[in-house]
């Protein structure tokens, strides 16, 4: 048990991780955790990899998918105006700037990627015929297709 106990706190102090009965022991911590299963470990780590692989290398021949992982604004914006289209309705940009988490972008910036994402032809634009100030925003056909691919691998990955 002495030695048990020493070798705990030699591997502690060089800052190295402890595997004791399944109970693990965080080297700068005083906390032990809880057992951890092996197998889901390795299941969560091939998990991340695929997202973390996924993330690094979406640079591809596809200028939909390029904007939308081109930054977290831009994918929190196609993801409501996503989700507003699947309900059979256009988000408006006064909605979606209630919606968008101010930390992600302020409403210029939100506007200006509105219109970049139109001019491209990932979004169309509409107005209110009630009211020409109010602008809504759905997809596009070509922009739902690729949310429609990314889904799918997204799927393959997590289910």
């Amino acid at each position: 048990l002495f030695l048990l106990l020493k070798l705990i706190i030699f591997l502690l102090i060089y800052n190295l991780y402890v595997s004791t009965r399944g109970w693990k022991i965080v080297a700068g911590t005083s906390a032990i955790f809880q057992p951890v299963n092996e197998k889901n470990m390795l299941a969560l780590q091939n998990i991340v990899n695929l997202v973390k692989d996924d993330f690094y290398n979406k640079k591809t021949d596809d200028q939909c998918y390029d904007f939308f992982y081109s930054s977290a604004l831009t994918h929190a914006i196609s993801l409501e105006i996503a989700s507003s289209t699947y309900e059979s309705k256009c988000l408006s940009y006064e909605m979606l700037c209630k919606k968008i988490p101010s930390k992600l972008g302020c409403r210029s910036t939100i506007y200006s990627t509105l219109n970049y994402a139109v001019s491209k032809g990932f979004f169309v634009k509409q107005y209110s015929k009630k009211d020409r100030r109010v602008r809504s925003y759905c997809l596009s056909e070509e922009y739902s297709l690729m949310l429609s691919r990314w889904y799918l691998r997204s799927k393959e990955i997590f289910f």
